[in-house]
Protein backbone atom coordinates (compact mmCIF):
# COMPACT_ATOMS: atom_id res chain seq x y z
CA UNK A 1 0.00 0.00 0.00
CA UNK A 2 1.18 3.47 -0.97
CA UNK A 3 0.61 6.45 1.04
CA UNK A 4 0.36 9.18 -0.99
CA UNK A 5 2.01 12.72 1.00
CA UNK A 6 0.15 15.69 0.49
CA UNK A 7 1.55 19.67 0.10
CA UNK A 8 1.42 21.32 3.80
CA UNK A 9 -0.71 23.94 2.29
CA UNK A 10 -3.51 21.39 0.55
CA UNK A 11 -3.57 19.42 3.74
CA UNK A 12 -4.69 22.71 5.87
CA UNK A 13 -6.86 23.98 2.87
CA UNK A 14 -8.77 20.38 3.22
CA UNK A 15 -8.66 20.59 6.27
CA UNK A 16 -10.37 23.77 6.67
CA UNK A 17 -13.07 23.15 4.44
CA UNK A 18 -13.88 20.24 6.92
CA UNK A 19 -13.92 22.58 9.85
CA UNK A 20 -16.49 25.01 8.04
CA UNK A 21 -18.45 22.10 6.59
CA UNK A 22 -18.98 20.68 10.78
CA UNK A 23 -19.78 24.42 11.47
CA UNK A 24 -22.24 25.49 8.39
CA UNK A 25 -24.57 28.13 9.13
CA UNK A 26 -27.77 27.28 9.41
CA UNK A 27 -31.31 28.87 8.69
CA UNK A 28 -34.97 28.34 8.84
CA UNK A 29 -38.41 29.46 9.68
CA UNK A 30 -40.87 28.34 12.40
CA UNK A 31 -44.06 29.39 13.78
CA UNK A 32 -45.59 30.25 16.97
CA UNK A 33 -48.96 29.28 17.51
CA UNK A 34 -50.76 30.09 20.18
CA UNK A 35 -52.99 33.15 20.82
CA UNK A 36 -50.84 36.66 19.55
CA UNK A 37 -51.64 38.64 22.52
CA UNK A 38 -49.25 36.00 24.13
CA UNK A 39 -45.53 35.10 24.25
CA UNK A 40 -44.63 31.56 24.04
CA UNK A 41 -41.15 30.14 25.46
CA UNK A 42 -39.25 28.96 22.28
CA UNK A 43 -35.67 26.98 23.34
CA UNK A 44 -32.82 27.40 21.11
CA UNK A 45 -29.45 25.58 21.75
CA UNK A 46 -26.00 26.87 22.72
CA UNK A 47 -24.06 24.71 19.64
CA UNK A 48 -21.06 26.96 20.12
CA UNK A 49 -20.38 26.21 23.56
CA UNK A 50 -18.37 23.01 22.48
CA UNK A 51 -16.75 25.52 20.25
CA UNK A 52 -15.47 27.42 23.43
CA UNK A 53 -16.89 30.44 21.61
CA UNK A 54 -20.43 32.43 22.02
CA UNK A 55 -23.39 31.35 19.71
CA UNK A 56 -25.22 33.90 17.77
CA UNK A 57 -28.17 33.92 16.86
CA UNK A 58 -30.42 35.83 14.17
CA UNK A 59 -34.40 36.41 14.38
CA UNK A 60 -36.10 38.46 11.90
CA UNK A 61 -39.27 39.27 9.78
CA UNK A 62 -38.79 42.39 7.50
CA UNK A 63 -42.10 42.78 6.22
CA UNK A 64 -44.71 44.26 7.87
CA UNK A 65 -47.56 42.23 6.37
CA UNK A 66 -46.03 38.70 6.99
CA UNK A 67 -48.89 36.88 8.35
CA UNK A 68 -51.15 39.52 8.57
CA UNK A 69 -54.97 40.11 7.50
CA UNK A 70 -56.26 42.85 5.48
CA UNK A 71 -54.99 46.13 6.95
CA UNK A 72 -53.97 43.97 10.37
CA UNK A 73 -50.39 44.59 10.34
CA UNK A 74 -47.97 42.78 12.84
CA UNK A 75 -45.08 44.91 12.68
CA UNK A 76 -41.07 44.12 11.73
CA UNK A 77 -38.25 42.69 13.85
CA UNK A 78 -34.72 42.57 13.40
CA UNK A 79 -32.81 40.41 16.55
CA UNK A 80 -29.40 39.22 17.25
CA UNK A 81 -28.98 37.31 20.05
CA UNK A 82 -25.33 36.62 21.43
CA UNK A 83 -25.20 34.03 24.28
CA UNK A 84 -23.25 31.36 26.17
CA UNK A 85 -25.04 29.43 28.75
CA UNK A 86 -24.03 28.51 32.21
CA UNK A 87 -24.21 24.47 31.76
CA UNK A 88 -24.62 23.49 35.34
CA UNK A 89 -21.96 26.08 36.67
CA UNK A 90 -19.42 26.30 33.37
CA UNK A 91 -19.67 30.27 34.15
CA UNK A 92 -18.95 33.00 31.64
CA UNK A 93 -22.26 32.62 30.56
CA UNK A 94 -24.47 35.75 29.48
CA UNK A 95 -27.51 36.68 27.28
CA UNK A 96 -27.24 39.59 24.89
CA UNK A 97 -30.03 41.01 23.38
CA UNK A 98 -30.40 43.80 20.21
CA UNK A 99 -33.39 44.22 18.87
CA UNK A 100 -34.76 46.62 16.37
CA UNK A 101 -38.60 46.30 15.37
CA UNK A 102 -40.67 48.84 14.06
CA UNK A 103 -42.50 50.62 17.16
CA UNK A 104 -45.63 52.21 15.82
CA UNK A 105 -48.69 53.50 17.94
CA UNK A 106 -50.98 52.09 15.38
CA UNK A 107 -50.12 49.06 15.48
CA UNK A 108 -51.29 46.47 18.48
CA UNK A 109 -48.75 44.11 18.01
CA UNK A 110 -45.68 45.60 17.18
CA UNK A 111 -43.34 44.23 19.29
CA UNK A 112 -42.10 40.26 19.40
CA UNK A 113 -39.88 40.14 22.47
CA UNK A 114 -40.95 39.12 25.90
CA UNK A 115 -37.59 38.12 27.72
CA UNK A 116 -35.35 35.56 27.55
CA UNK A 117 -33.59 33.04 30.56
CA UNK A 118 -30.37 30.70 30.46
CA UNK A 119 -31.80 27.26 31.32
CA UNK A 120 -29.03 25.65 32.18
CA UNK A 121 -28.58 26.49 35.74
CA UNK A 122 -28.97 22.69 36.95
CA UNK A 123 -28.10 20.48 33.71
CA UNK A 124 -26.11 20.64 30.90
CA UNK A 125 -28.58 21.31 28.17
CA UNK A 126 -26.83 24.41 26.52
CA UNK A 127 -30.43 26.26 25.89
CA UNK A 128 -32.08 29.41 26.23
CA UNK A 129 -35.46 30.39 26.11
CA UNK A 130 -36.59 33.16 24.38
CA UNK A 131 -40.69 34.48 24.40
CA UNK A 132 -41.76 35.01 21.07
CA UNK A 133 -45.20 36.66 20.23
CA UNK A 134 -47.80 34.09 19.64
CA UNK A 135 -49.52 33.17 16.15
CA UNK A 136 -46.44 34.71 14.25
CA UNK A 137 -43.71 33.44 12.00
CA UNK A 138 -40.29 33.81 11.87
CA UNK A 139 -36.68 33.39 10.50
CA UNK A 140 -33.69 32.49 11.87
CA UNK A 141 -30.34 31.89 11.34
CA UNK A 142 -26.91 31.10 13.38
CA UNK A 143 -23.52 30.07 12.55
CA UNK A 144 -23.81 26.80 13.71
CA UNK A 145 -26.66 24.05 13.77
CA UNK A 146 -28.48 25.40 16.15
CA UNK A 147 -31.72 23.81 16.47
CA UNK A 148 -34.96 25.28 17.37
CA UNK A 149 -38.02 23.93 19.94
CA UNK A 150 -41.32 25.82 20.34
CA UNK A 151 -43.75 25.42 22.89
CA UNK A 152 -47.30 27.11 22.60
CA UNK A 153 -49.59 24.84 24.06
CA UNK A 154 -50.13 23.02 20.98
CA UNK A 155 -51.22 19.00 20.93
CA UNK A 156 -47.09 18.55 19.92
CA UNK A 157 -45.74 21.19 21.87
CA UNK A 158 -47.66 21.26 25.50
CA UNK A 159 -47.38 24.17 28.32
CA UNK A 160 -45.97 24.42 31.01
CA UNK A 161 -42.38 23.57 29.52
CA UNK A 162 -40.57 21.92 31.62
CA UNK A 163 -36.45 23.05 32.12
CA UNK A 164 -34.16 19.38 32.15
CA UNK A 165 -33.33 18.01 35.06
CA UNK A 166 -35.40 20.57 36.74
CA UNK A 167 -38.79 21.40 38.99
CA UNK A 168 -38.76 24.36 36.60
CA UNK A 169 -41.54 25.18 34.43
CA UNK A 170 -42.30 27.95 32.11
CA UNK A 171 -45.62 29.36 30.58
CA UNK A 172 -46.50 31.79 28.20
CA UNK A 173 -45.99 35.91 29.33
CA UNK A 174 -48.52 38.53 28.71
CA UNK A 175 -46.50 41.47 29.29
CA UNK A 176 -42.63 42.38 28.35
CA UNK A 177 -40.20 42.09 30.87
CA UNK A 178 -38.53 45.16 32.56
CA UNK A 179 -35.17 44.07 31.02
CA UNK A 180 -36.13 44.19 27.72
CA UNK A 181 -35.06 47.20 25.39
CA UNK A 182 -37.86 46.74 22.46
CA UNK A 183 -35.88 49.06 20.49
CA UNK A 184 -32.42 48.69 21.22
CA UNK A 185 -29.12 46.89 22.93
CA UNK A 186 -29.49 44.81 26.24
CA UNK A 187 -26.13 43.40 28.10
CA UNK A 188 -26.08 41.46 31.03
CA UNK A 189 -23.21 42.02 33.27
CA UNK A 190 -21.36 45.28 33.59
CA UNK A 191 -20.74 47.58 30.92
CA UNK A 192 -16.93 49.32 30.20
CA UNK A 193 -16.82 51.95 28.05
CA UNK A 194 -13.12 53.72 27.98
CA UNK A 195 -13.38 56.30 25.05
CA UNK A 196 -12.72 59.17 25.58
CA UNK A 197 -16.12 60.82 24.63
CA UNK A 198 -19.44 58.64 25.14
CA UNK A 199 -22.42 59.87 22.93
CA UNK A 200 -25.97 59.50 23.76
CA UNK A 201 -29.03 60.94 21.82
CA UNK A 202 -32.17 60.76 23.77
CA UNK A 203 -33.63 59.73 27.11
CA UNK A 204 -31.36 57.79 29.50
CA UNK A 205 -33.34 55.75 32.27
CA UNK A 206 -31.49 53.87 35.40
CA UNK A 207 -33.75 51.78 36.62
CA UNK A 208 -36.73 52.82 34.45
CA UNK A 209 -37.65 51.45 30.77
CA UNK A 210 -39.49 54.28 29.83
CA UNK A 211 -37.04 57.89 30.92
CA UNK A 212 -39.02 60.60 30.43
CA UNK A 213 -35.80 63.30 31.32
CA UNK A 214 -32.42 63.47 29.58
CA UNK A 215 -31.79 61.51 33.26
CA UNK A 216 -34.17 59.47 34.83
CA UNK A 217 -33.12 57.24 37.93
CA UNK A 218 -35.24 55.10 40.08
CA UNK A 219 -34.87 52.09 41.98
CA UNK A 220 -31.51 52.75 43.67
CA UNK A 221 -30.67 50.75 46.50
CA UNK A 222 -31.58 52.80 50.15
CA UNK A 223 -28.72 54.27 52.21
CA UNK A 224 -30.57 55.49 55.09
CA UNK A 225 -33.34 53.60 57.29
CA UNK A 226 -36.07 56.44 56.19
CA UNK A 227 -35.61 54.75 52.57
CA UNK A 228 -33.86 57.38 50.77
CA UNK A 229 -32.26 55.36 47.58
CA UNK A 230 -28.93 56.85 46.37
CA UNK A 231 -29.92 57.66 43.40
CA UNK A 232 -26.31 59.90 42.39
CA UNK A 233 -23.17 59.86 44.70
CA UNK A 234 -20.11 62.22 44.54
CA UNK A 235 -17.12 61.79 45.94
CA UNK A 236 -15.92 64.41 48.53
CA UNK A 237 -14.47 67.31 46.75
CA UNK A 238 -16.42 66.67 43.34
CA UNK A 239 -19.33 68.89 42.24
CA UNK A 240 -22.13 69.14 40.28
CA UNK A 241 -22.02 72.12 37.93
CA UNK A 242 -24.90 74.18 36.93
CA UNK A 243 -23.99 76.46 33.03
CA UNK A 244 -25.55 80.02 33.90
CA UNK A 245 -23.49 81.77 30.70
CA UNK A 246 -20.03 83.46 32.13
CA UNK A 247 -20.99 82.48 35.25
CA UNK A 248 -20.70 78.57 36.82
CA UNK A 249 -22.45 77.51 39.63
CA UNK A 250 -21.96 74.48 41.48
CA UNK A 251 -23.16 71.93 44.38
CA UNK A 252 -20.55 69.89 46.11
CA UNK A 253 -19.57 68.42 49.39
CA UNK A 254 -15.64 68.39 51.17
CA UNK A 255 -14.43 68.37 55.04
CA UNK A 256 -16.66 65.94 55.74
CA UNK A 257 -18.93 68.62 57.08
CA UNK A 258 -19.95 70.94 54.99
CA UNK A 259 -22.43 71.60 51.76
CA UNK A 260 -21.21 73.86 49.38
CA UNK A 261 -23.12 76.45 46.96
CA UNK A 262 -20.69 78.17 45.05
CA UNK A 263 -19.54 80.02 41.93
CA UNK A 264 -17.22 80.72 39.62
CA UNK A 265 -16.72 82.64 36.71
CA UNK A 266 -15.18 80.35 34.38
CA UNK A 267 -14.16 76.85 34.11
CA UNK A 268 -10.40 76.96 35.32
CA UNK A 269 -8.06 76.29 38.48
CA UNK A 270 -6.78 79.84 38.15
CA UNK A 271 -10.13 81.12 39.68
CA UNK A 272 -11.25 80.50 43.24
CA UNK A 273 -14.77 79.03 44.21
CA UNK A 274 -17.18 82.17 45.39
CA UNK A 275 -19.05 80.49 48.59
CA UNK A 276 -22.67 81.86 48.50
CA UNK A 277 -23.83 78.83 51.39
CA UNK A 278 -23.03 76.22 52.98
CA UNK A 279 -24.70 73.65 55.58
CA UNK A 280 -22.90 71.64 58.43
CA UNK A 281 -23.29 67.96 59.15
CA UNK A 282 -25.35 69.80 62.20
CA UNK A 283 -27.85 71.36 59.86
CA UNK A 284 -26.67 74.89 60.70
CA UNK A 285 -26.31 76.95 57.37
CA UNK A 286 -24.54 79.87 56.40
CA UNK A 287 -25.09 82.00 54.14
CA UNK A 288 -22.58 84.67 53.14
CA UNK A 289 -19.98 82.81 55.47
CA UNK A 290 -18.49 79.37 56.15
CA UNK A 291 -18.73 78.95 59.74
CA UNK A 292 -22.37 79.43 60.79
CA UNK A 293 -21.02 78.30 64.43
CA UNK A 294 -24.24 77.02 66.93
CA UNK A 295 -26.42 79.20 64.63
CA UNK A 296 -29.29 77.00 62.65
CA UNK A 297 -29.04 80.39 60.29
CA UNK A 298 -26.06 82.25 60.14
CA UNK A 299 -26.34 85.27 57.46
CA UNK A 300 -23.36 87.81 56.58
CA UNK A 301 -25.39 90.59 55.10
CA UNK A 302 -29.13 91.92 55.03
CA UNK A 303 -31.80 90.08 55.13
CA UNK A 304 -35.02 91.36 53.42
CA UNK A 305 -38.61 89.74 53.98
CA UNK A 306 -42.10 91.21 53.96
CA UNK A 307 -42.80 89.07 57.76
CA UNK A 308 -40.88 87.48 59.97
CA UNK A 309 -42.76 85.39 62.62
CA UNK A 310 -40.88 84.43 66.12
CA UNK A 311 -42.93 81.64 67.48
CA UNK A 312 -43.48 79.90 71.12
CA UNK A 313 -42.03 83.25 72.72
CA UNK A 314 -42.47 82.27 76.28
CA UNK A 315 -43.52 84.89 79.06
CA UNK A 316 -44.85 87.49 76.79
CA UNK A 317 -44.25 91.12 78.71
CA UNK A 318 -48.39 90.88 79.42
CA UNK A 319 -47.41 89.91 82.60
CA UNK A 320 -47.00 94.22 83.16
CA UNK A 321 -50.71 94.17 83.44
CA UNK A 322 -51.31 91.61 86.41
CA UNK A 323 -52.58 92.85 89.49
CA UNK A 324 -49.47 91.38 91.53
CA UNK A 325 -47.60 93.05 89.13
CA UNK A 326 -44.58 95.89 91.31
CA UNK A 327 -44.23 98.88 89.10
CA UNK A 328 -40.68 100.40 89.82
CA UNK A 329 -40.81 104.16 91.16
CA UNK A 330 -39.79 106.61 88.10
CA UNK A 331 -37.62 107.88 90.80
CA UNK A 332 -35.78 104.28 90.53
CA UNK A 333 -35.53 104.46 87.03
CA UNK A 334 -34.04 107.74 86.99
CA UNK A 335 -31.49 106.54 89.39
CA UNK A 336 -30.77 103.24 87.56
CA UNK A 337 -30.34 105.19 84.21
CA UNK A 338 -27.91 107.66 85.85
CA UNK A 339 -25.71 104.59 86.70
CA UNK A 340 -25.88 102.46 84.14
CA UNK A 341 -26.92 104.53 81.19
CA UNK A 342 -29.20 102.19 79.81
CA UNK A 343 -32.90 101.01 81.23
CA UNK A 344 -32.81 98.11 83.53
CA UNK A 345 -33.20 94.94 81.93
CA UNK A 346 -32.10 95.85 78.28
CA UNK A 347 -29.03 94.76 77.43
CA UNK A 348 -25.73 96.96 77.36
CA UNK A 349 -23.95 98.48 74.03
CA UNK A 350 -21.30 96.24 74.63
CA UNK A 351 -23.70 93.18 75.60
CA UNK A 352 -24.91 93.73 71.93
CA UNK A 353 -22.03 93.97 69.98
CA UNK A 354 -20.64 90.71 71.31
CA UNK A 355 -23.68 88.50 71.48
CA UNK A 356 -25.79 90.57 69.08
CA UNK A 357 -30.03 90.90 69.58
CA UNK A 358 -31.99 88.36 70.19
CA UNK A 359 -35.28 89.66 68.25
CA UNK A 360 -38.01 88.17 70.13
CA UNK A 361 -36.67 88.97 73.49
CA UNK A 362 -35.36 91.97 72.72
CA UNK A 363 -38.95 92.28 71.10
CA UNK A 364 -40.68 90.75 74.73
CA UNK A 365 -38.46 93.39 76.31
CA UNK A 366 -39.49 96.36 74.31
CA UNK A 367 -43.39 96.12 74.74
CA UNK A 368 -42.50 95.23 78.71
CA UNK A 369 -40.72 98.97 78.77
CA UNK A 370 -43.97 100.34 76.41
CA UNK A 371 -46.44 98.94 78.83
CA UNK A 372 -44.78 100.00 82.10
CA UNK A 373 -44.51 103.41 79.89
CA UNK A 374 -48.45 102.95 79.29
CA UNK A 375 -49.00 102.72 83.43
CA UNK A 376 -46.78 105.53 84.23
CA UNK A 377 -48.98 107.57 81.85
CA UNK A 378 -52.08 106.31 83.40
CA UNK A 379 -50.83 107.45 86.89
CA UNK A 380 -49.66 110.65 85.80
CA UNK A 381 -52.76 111.16 83.45
CA UNK A 382 -54.97 110.93 87.19
CA UNK A 383 -53.02 112.85 89.32
CA UNK A 384 -53.59 115.40 86.32
CA UNK A 385 -57.28 114.97 86.61
CA UNK A 386 -57.17 115.14 90.27
CA UNK A 387 -54.91 118.40 90.38
CA UNK A 388 -57.78 120.13 87.49
CA UNK A 389 -60.42 118.93 90.15
CA UNK A 390 -58.79 121.19 93.38
CA UNK A 391 -58.18 123.78 91.10
CA UNK A 392 -61.66 124.15 90.10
Amino acid sequence: MKFIQLPGLLLACLLTLCSFHSQAQVRGTFMVNGDIDKYYPVVFTDTAWNYDEASELQIGRSNIHRDSTGSSWRGSIIATFRYHTWNWGNGSSFIDADIRQYISPVLPFDKFVAGWKDATAVNNSKIIIIWLRGNTSYTYSSRYNDKVAVYDGTASRPLPYTEPLSSVTHTFKTAIDSYVNTSGSTYSGSTYSTGGVNYFSGNIGLGITNPVARLDIVGATPWTANGWGKAIKLRMAQSIELEAGIRKFGIGATSDTILCFFSTDADTVALPAKYHMVMTNSGNIGIGTLTPKSYKLAVEGTIGARRIKVTQQPNWADFVFHPGYKLPPLQEVESFITKNGHLPEIPTAAEVKENGVDVGEMNKLLLQKVEELTLYLIQQQKEIEELKRKIK
